[in-house]
């Protein structure tokens, strides 16, 4: 994620406003918690958020919202390219996953590229190997992708960026997006939040929903 400013207050305001988005779009159904001491909100419940999807997988196996049935997960909605916050992003995960217990019962993770013309399979597969714990990234057209976005109220936006190939960048939402078993969506919890904020978000989040 690259905004066309060095200003850490433009940055920061984008971030914020990014995260907000989809605040707003559930606001009228959810609750929001707030986990002490981290100052980081979790907005949860019933909300219309999340939907059908047929993708590829990073093994160039089809994959829906089908497969996920039966074990909540986390959707992290990134590109391969990304020099700072997608990457940043997937090792705080990594890192607050491995405070979790029971290892049997933690969320699956999904990658979801949203640079299809960047990220092919293979490209895919070695990316997604530097993180522990059999995670899946998927990819889909431009079109599927973009669907896919709407339903969970993320935005994004390509950007021009001579140094990258392509020659451009990718603004976007930066949210770890928390699903029960049952696929439904139970929370939305901001890029901000450090190893052991967002180690006490998943599990306050996870514990006793989409069960």
């Amino acid at each position: 994620m690259r905004f066309p400013t060095a200003d850490p207050v433009f940055r920061k305001l984008a971030w914020t406003a990014a995260a907000l988005a989809v605040t707003l779009a559930v606001a009228i159904t959810v609750e929001v918690r707030s986990w002490r001491p981290a100052e980081v909100v979790v907005t949860t419940g019933k909300a219309d958020v999340g939907g059908p999807f047929a993708l590829t997988d990073h093994t160039g196996r089809a994959f829906t919202e089908r497969d996920l049935v039966g074990r909540p997960h986390v959707i992290y909605f990134g590109w391969r390219l990304d020099p700072d916050l997608t990457p940043a992003a997937l090792q705080v995960l990594s890192a607050a996953l491995a405070r979790l217990q029971p290892k049997s019962e933690l969320p699956e993770v999904i990658f979801v590229s949203v640079d299809g013309a960047r990220d092919a399979t293979m490209e895919l597969s070695e990316f997604i190997r530097r993180f522990e714990g059999g995670w899946r990234a998927l990819r889909g057209t431009e079109e599927e992708i973009a669907a896919l976005a709407r339903a969970y109220k993320l935005y994004f936006k390509r950007l021009p960026d001579a140094t990258l190939p392509g020659g451009y960048s990718i603004d976007h939402a930066s949210l770890y997006y928390v699903m029960g078993k049952d696929g439904q969506f139970q929370g939305a919890i901001p890029h901000t939040a450090n190893v052991a904020e967002l180690a006490a978000a998943l599990e306050a989040t996870l514990a006793g929903r989409g069960k």
